[in-house]
């Protein structure tokens, strides 16, 4: 199971999507240059036949990140932030 990885943690998932709270360190994809470094789409592709990539994020940001499980809701969630039909917040603390 996913939620032992560290980095990892599953807020949600049905079965069209799944959404994980992303660390901060860990890529969203794999690395272009450096394919051994993990990402959330190698650890997803490992549990499901097909995952598709709905947006990426910074390695060092940690936020919410959603991967989708079929090409429909694939279609569908990426013309949702493509349109900006999603609204993303993102909170900041100075330390």
């Amino acid at each position: 199971m996913m939620t032992n990885v560290k980095g990892v943690s599953i807020i949600y998932e049905n079965e069209d999507f799944i959404a994980l709270n992303k660390a901060s360190g860990m890529l969203t994809i794999p690395d272009r240059h450096d394919g051994a470094q993990l990402s959330l789409y190698k650890l997803l592709s490992q549990q499901f036949d097909k995952i598709f990539i709905v947006h990426r994020l910074d390695k060092e940001t940690s936020r919410l990140v959603l991967f989708a499980k079929n090409e429909a809701s694939h279609k569908h969630l990426s013309q949702l932030f493509e349109k900006r039909n999603i609204e993303k917040t993102s909170l900041g603390f100075i330390g």
